[in-house]
C-alpha cells in the first residue's frame, strides 16, 4: 500500500512536471492539466478513500506551490475531483475510455469553474471580476477540457500500470471469480 501511494505520488510530481513544461510552449487553453487526470484515474481505480484523499491533496498542494493561484486552491478541488470521481465510481461503470473521457472533460469545466469562483470570492478589483467571465470560460475552459477527455483514458491506463507494477494485480478493483469444479 505505501509503495502504491508513493509510487502514484511521485508519477502525479513528473506529470506536474511534464504540465509545466508543456504550459512553456503551448497556449494555456490548450494545455492538458495532467495532475487532475492523476487524481481522477486514483479516484477511479483505488478503492481505499484515505490514501486517495491524502495523495489528491497531496498533488493539489503541488499545484499550488507551481502556479500562481490562491494556495490551497488546487489542493481543495482535487480532493473533490477524487471525491466526485469516488462517488461516481460506485453509481455507474466508469472504465469504459469514452465514458471516463466524458466525466474527465465534466470534471474540467467544474474545476475550472470552481478555480474561477474561489479566486473571484478571495481577490477583489479587475483580478476576481476578470477570472469569471463567459468569454474565459468559451475560449479556455472548453478546449481545455477537451484536451484532458483525449488524454484521461491514457492517463488512466499509465495509472494503472504503475499500479500494477508496485504491486500486482491487487491494485485493480473488481470482482474475484475462482474457479472451481463442481464435486460429486
Amino acid at each position: 500500500m505505501v509503495k502504491r501511494i508513493l509510487a502514484v505520488f511521485i508519477l502525479g510530481l513528473l506529470a506536474l512536471g511534464v504540465q509545466g513544461g508543456l504550459a512553456m510552449v503551448m497556449p494555456r487553453s490548450l494545455c492538458p492539466d495532467l495532475g487532475l487526470l492523476v487524481v481522477l484515474a486514483i479516484g477511479l481505480h483505488w478503492l481505499e478513500v484515505t490514501p486517495g484523499m491524502f495523495v489528491a491533496s497531496a498533488l493539489g498542494f503541488a499545484a499550488d506551490l507551481l502556479s500562481s493561484a490562491i494556495f490551497g486552491a488546487h489542493a481543495l478541488l482535487r480532493v473533490l475531483a477524487f471525491s466526485l470521481t469516488s462517488l461516481a465510481r460506485s453509481q455507474m461503470d466508469l472504465r469504459g475510455g469514452a465514458i471516463f473521457a466524458l466525466f474527465a472533460g465534466a470534471i474540467t469545466i467544474l474545476n475550472a469553474l470552481g478555480l474561477m469562483l474561489l479566486l473571484r470570492f478571495f481577490t477583489s478589483g479587475e483580478a476576481g471580476a476578470a477570472a469569471f467571465s463567459v468569454w474565459g470560460v468559451f475560449s479556455g475552459v472548453l478546449p481545455h477540457a477537451a484536451i484532458n477527455a483525449c488524454l484521461a483514458p491514457a492517463v488512466s491506463a499509465v495509472v494503472v500500470w504503475v499500479c500494477d507494477r508496485v504491486e500486482g494485480e491487487a491494485s485493480r478493483p473488481g470482482i474475484e471469480f475462482e474457479a472451481r469444479r463442481p464435486t460429486t
